[in-house]
């Protein structure tokens, strides 16, 4: 499968060559890629079904009172370490997608997570697009949460290869072991951060 070339074990999602292991290619083109459709299809069903109908009264009302309203403290150092995180989330994803495409093994979908990242954040930093998406938050949460756990699985995974002796000659296992629990860990804060910030709102 051209979407991730030089994989021996094949799509999936069980390995033909190693027993009661996931493909990596299946990870990669399924697993991983799964947090940011369902992320797509939550926000488009926002905004279809659940977009806030204002009148223009109130419209500007709550424009006027957002202007005035000054965050604290401990909202604006969270709001700017969530930043950061986005910013190294997208970092840890290209130096992935970067040595998968070196070593010629494909990068599967992890590139459509580029996207979930990039509409979390304008999701997050418009206030779900000037507050007129209902739950925008919720959803937020959920494609964290969803990163969360392909990823525990990804490395999960990766484990189990690395005991079964697979070989990368340009990216070994434990190599990518590493990126992911890095992006793991990267995800886990910001699904934590997400919630903090809820909680101020």
């Amino acid at each position: 499968m051209t979407l991730c070339s030089n994989r021996p074990e094949g799509f999936g999602p069980s390995s033909h060559l190693y027993p009661h292991i996931l493909t990596s290619c299946f990870i990669d083109t399924i697993l991983v890629p799964l947090p940011t459709w369902t992320y797509f299809s939550n926000v488009l069903i926002l905004l279809v079904v659940f977009t806030r109908r204002t009148t223009q009264r109130k419209s500007s009302y709550d424009s006027a009172y957002r202007t005035n309203l000054s965050p604290s403290r401990t909202h604006r150092i969270l709001t700017i370490l969530y930043s950061m995180l986005l910013v190294a989330e997208v970092l840890m994803l290209t130096i992935e997608n970067a040595r998968l495409g070196v070593a010629k093994l494909g990068v599967g979908l992890l590139p459509f997570t580029y996207f979930g990242i990039l509409l979390v954040g304008c999701m997050h930093f418009s206030d779900g697009l000037m507050d007129r998406v209902r739950g925008w938050r919720w959803a937020n949460v959920g494609f964290w949460m969803g990163l969360v756990v392909a990823n525990v699985i990804k490395v999960v995974e990766e484990a189990k290869e690395r005991e079964k002796g697979v070989r990368r000659a340009r990216y070994p296992v434990s190599d990518q072991m590493t990126d992911v629990g890095v992006m793991l860990g990267l995800f886990a804060v910001s699904l934590g951060l997400e919630i903090s910030l809820k909680t101020e709102t």
